[in-house]
């Protein structure tokens, strides 16, 4: 108890609760003497011999687990392989991950070991978690399920859960190291197993529940309705998903186009892909996209990308001059590729110069725009050097004034027959006409008083 609970030695759960520690150990000596003394004999040289064997067994499972962890920290960079490149997003980012998540595993390992072991030393009599295990849940239930179908049934999902988390760390151990260094294969099939892991462990969770084929098809033909409704697109991207993690025709690290949005696939989950473009953003791209629209996968082949510089150069240059500068200019910089080799080449002849091709090669997608920059600037400093014009379009634009001499505006006839009020806004009423159509004058004088 001394060396358990010494904080230089240990860090463990004992070290930080010595109290209950020792009053447990204290306790647990008391009750052996007491059933002696009492003259339960037998009982107690049982609990003592039971004690013994689990203080052992519990330095066999310290013993277990720390060597478990020296092991795992000394070999667990070579379970990654050197230059070897996660799958982004995927179930391992590197050894340190790596060794992680196995000292979760043994962590958790090795006591259910050591209680399993533990369990068979008190010789736990089993009838009795069979007696409990065969109630029912309720009474009368029609389907038989007991407390047994119930822990069973909660034991297999916990296994899937556990395999279904923890299937990238295995897989890293037995799996990578045997297969090629291609994240986009190694993410297929570590998707294709989880999925086959998932089914197995809920067919077999439903199976515990006595729920056979004949209810699960039953079930299934009842959500048939809502499928064909209100889930469709779902069951459509699962299914698509399914088909590009067989068919692989984009994979995890490829440099896609779809639906108008580039980017880098980063992960394929069950319903969308997750593309990252170049401004570090995350599009969500449903799976039937990449089925049923127009797809270009800039590295489905490999990763080798054509960056081509046009430009232009004033009539007068030699043109054989100007393709040897650009391609001495392209051979020099360090990013483009030796094979397939540089090219340059006169392609036609424009209204201000002639327009020239300079096209090079590129080992990834990533360097196109820093190589297409150095490129552009060198361009500029040799043609400087040399005296070679880049033509830029001019246009010369000629004012010319002219005397404007003010016009009188002519006068207005009005025609006959139309009335103009002088009232109107606007028109002005013509001065000393006498034309009654223009000025109608009544009939006869109206005097006020005749009708009263």
């Amino acid at each position: 108890m001394k060396w358990l609970t010494d904080e230089n030695v240990s860090k463990s759960w004992p070290s930080r609760h010595p109290r209950f520690c020792r009053l447990l150990l204290l306790a647990y000596l008391a009750g052996i003497l007491a059933l002696d003394v009492q003259g339960f004999g037998f009982t107690a040289r049982r609990i003592s011999a039971a004690g013994l064997q689990s203080t052992i067994l519990a330095a066999a499972c310290w013993f277990t687990y720390w060597s478990l962890e020296q092991f795992i920290e000394h070999y667990a960079w070579r379970w990654v392989r050197r230059g070897e490149t996660a799958a982004p997003g995927g179930p391992e980012d590197g050894p340190a991950d790596v060794a992680g998540k196995l000292r979760k595993l043994a962590a958790w390992g090795v006591p259910i070991l050591g209680i399993i072991i533990g369990s068979w030393f008190w010789n736990i009599d089993l009838a009795l978690f069979r007696s409990i295990t065969d109630q029912p849940i309720w009474p009368n239930a029609p389907a038989g399920v007991t407390v047994g179908d119930v822990a069973q049934a909660i034991v297999l999902a916990t296994v899937t859960f556990l395999a279904w988390r923890h299937l990238g760390t295995i897989f890293t151990m037995l799996v990578y190291p045997r297969i090629t260094d291609d994240p986009g294969i190694r993410f297929a099939v570590l998707t294709l197993c989880r999925y086959v892991i998932l089914g197995v462990g809920l067919t077999a969770t439903m199976a515990s529940l006595h729920m056979g084929p004949e209810k699960i098809g039953f079930g299934v033909a009842a959500l048939s309705v809502g499928l064909g409704f209100g889930l469709q697109e779902i069951v459509s991207n699962f299914v698509c998903g399914i088909i590009l993690l067989l068919e692989r025709p984009i994979r995890v690290g490829d440099v896609v186009t779809v639906a108008g949005m580039s980017g880098k696939v980063e992960r394929i989950n069950i319903r969308a892909t997750t593309i990252i473009n170049s401004d570090n953003q995350s599009l969500i791209v449903p799976n039937r996209e990449f089925i049923t629209a127009n797809l270009v996968n800039w590295t489905h082949k490999d990763r080798i990308l054509r960056v081509s510089v046009p430009l232009s150069v004033a009539y007068g240059s030699d043109p054989d001059c100007v393709s040897d500068l650009l391609l001495s200019i392209a051979r020099n910089d360090v990013d483009v590729l030796r094979n397939p080799v540089p090219a340059a080449c006169l392609d036609s002849f424009g209204q201000f110069g002639m327009h020239f091709n300079l096209h090079v090669h590129v080992p990834d997608p990533s360097l196109a725009g820093r190589v297409k920059h150095r490129l552009c600037t060198e361009i500029q400093k040799q043609f400087q050097e040399r005296g070679i014009t880049i033509p830029m379009p001019s246009h010369e634009v000629t004012l010319r004034s002219h005397s404007l001499t003010a016009i009188e505006p002519p006068e207005i006839a009005w025609p006959v027959g139309m009335r103009v009020d002088s009232g109107s806004p606007g028109v002005p009423a013509p001065k000393g006409s006498k034309c009654p159509v223009c000025s109608p004058q009544p009939a006869e004088p109206s005097h006020r008083g005749v009708d009263e």
